[in-house]
């Protein structure tokens, strides 16, 4: 687009072309930030966790059924006439330690997937240059009619 024009002696026009302006939104950017975080690598070390204790449940509780469905044909319900005893009892202990192993499991499993939920969705949404920090710790308590299991944490 001409901005001015001269006309020389010659009969030949003179043009001065300025290139067109860049908006700023036309612009792009190459310097981008980025918007992970300690905070969500620590969600996600979380979550794979929990996902791992799902899946421990998940394998110990079928290996809990089978076990408990070979003492179930070894002695079927008469368990006074039981042709196989001891074999019974052995896959009786199997199948109750298997089922514990898997109450275990998909209980630790659920509470570090939903920890690790909770600690991504509080995450900022940007880096942060302050010196904030995570820290999370297990929590225990005995009972005499059982206990708890619990994750506190400060952010």
């Amino acid at each position: 687009m001409p901005t001015s024009a001269a006309t020389m002696d010659s009969g030949i026009t003179q043009a001065t072309i300025r290139p067109p302006r860049i908006l700023p939104s036309m612009r792009s950017s190459t310097a981008t930030t980025s918007t992970w975080n300690p905070q969500k690598t620590a969600a996600v070390a979380l979550g794979a966790a929990g996902v791992v204790g799902i899946v421990v449940g998940s394998v110990t509780g079928a290996l809990s059924f089978g076990a408990w469905s070979s003492s179930q044909s070894d002695c079927g319900t008469n368990t006074s006439a039981c042709a196989n005893r001891p074999q019974a009892l052995s896959d009786r202990s199997s199948a109750v330690t298997d089922a514990t192993l898997s109450d275990v499991g998909f209980v630790a499993g659920g509470l570090l997937l939903a920890a690790g939920v909770v600690v991504y969705l509080t995450a900022p949404s940007h880096a942060s240059t302050s010196s904030g920090s995570l820290t999370l710790a297990p929590s225990f308590a005995a009972a005499p009619g059982g206990g708890a299991l619990g994750l506190t944490g400060r952010f």
